[in-house]
């Protein structure tokens, strides 16, 4: 036992004194006095531990640290209240030191937390897998123009322009020319604008279908989404 755990274990001769409102040199000439009383019924391997403290000075003093056992036997033939004040510190100090000390787990506990870990982590990570072509998506949403050619969008959900314009004709959100229902213009997922086509001479203004960020999410979530 080294002196750390030795000393957490015992209460010192001067505290001792402190508690009993004696001076310090008595305590230890009681304590030399009845040690080998001690020592006579418990044994030789129970004997008063000697040890030192530096005074104010300096100086290294003598000191005996008893355990719980010692320390009741020398108070034995102090008054009661004397005994009184020392078995009340001797609970203090025990209560304390139970309060300080952590319950580790066992080693098949700390087995156990680390597989739970371990499962939680890899849960964690297949969730990641799944929803990380639904970030990519979102983020590419996110990032695009507020409003989109039918060919951008096809492209951003990975098919052909010809074939995304004849889904949404089959599901008849575009018409036969292609331009948008009122209804999903009314709902904020398409909107048309002209371009004009041809030359400088001869200008023609054209409508074309563009989708809104809005209407990118819900063609996703309606036409591919679903098929899935």
């Amino acid at each position: 036992m080294n002196e750390l755990e030795r000393t957490d274990k015992t209460m010192s001769s001067r505290t001792i004194a402190e508690l009993t409102g004696k001076q310090h040199f008595i305590v230890m000439r009681d304590i030399r006095n009845m040690e080998d009383a001690y020592v006579e019924v418990f044994g030789a391997e129970y004997k008063f531990v000697l040890g030192s403290y530096a005074d104010g000075n300096g100086q290294l003093r003598p000191e005996f640290l008893l355990t719980k056992s010692q320390t009741l036997f020398v108070v034995s033939g102090y008054n009661s209240v004397v005994r009184a004040k020392v078995q009340q510190r001797w609970e203090h100090l025990e209560a304390t030191r139970r309060s300080a000390q952590v319950a580790l787990p066992s080693r098949k506990e700390m087995a156990l937390m680390i597989l739970q870990a371990e499962e939680e982590l890899e849960q964690a990570n297949e969730t990641i897998a799944l929803q990380a072509p639904k970030v990519e998506f979102v983020e590419e949403v996110f990032e695009a123009p507020d409003l989109l050619s039918v060919g951008a969008v096809a492209k951003l959900l990975g098919t052909g322009q010809n074939r995304l314009f004849k889904q949404l004709r089959e599901r008849r959100i575009l018409k036969s020319n292609n331009e948008p229902y009122q209804t999903f213009v009314e709902r904020g997922y398409f909107k048309t604008k002209g371009t004009k086509v041809g030359n400088a001479q001869f200008p023609k203004v054209v409508s074309q279908t563009m989708v809104t960020t809005r209407g990118i999410a819900w063609i996703r979530l309606n036409l591919f989404m679903t098929n899935q």
